[in-house]
């Protein structure tokens, strides 16, 4: 099954850091990620994602990072392989309050840091092939 993420990033100091959030149910450092969005292209239904998730707002890439899989938990209790495309989202703006404030908490990190928190092993190389490649900061 397909599902799309954004990679929230902002500029310190000329290095990326990058916003990870928990997710709902286990606690676990994550991206905002979901289901696309009929009428919605990927990148669009991904910044809908990170507004929801964790009220930050940007410029999205229209094209893919990179992806990663990953066994995704349904709430009847069974598992679904899901792909996940990964769409850059230079933050401009982190609202105070959001839809799901209240539900995650969230860390901003370098890509290497990020990379060390979560426990997918697909997000973690993610993450670490981005500290050479992830686009130039300004």
């Amino acid at each position: 099954m397909q599902q799309i993420a954004a990679l929230p990033y902002i500029s310190v100091g000329g290095q990326a850091q990058v916003l990870l959030i928990t997710s709902r149910e286990r606690g676990r450092w994550i991206l905002p990620k979901g289901w696309p969005v009929k009428g919605l292209s990927y990148a669009e239904a991904a910044a809908r994602e990170a507004e929801e998730e964790a009220g930050v707002i940007g410029s999205i890439s229209a094209e893919p990072f990179g992806h990663f899989d990953y066994q995704k938990r349904m709430s009847k209790g069974y598992e679904v392989r899901c792909s996940v495309l990964v769409y850059p989202l230079q933050v401009v703006e982190h609202r105070l309050d959001w839809k799901e404030r209240g539900d995650r908490q969230m860390r901003w990190c370098t890509l290497l840091e990020a990379a060390g928190q979560v426990d997918d092993a697909g997000l973690c190389h993610l993450l670490q092939s981005a500290h050479q490649t992830f686009p130039t900061v300004p």
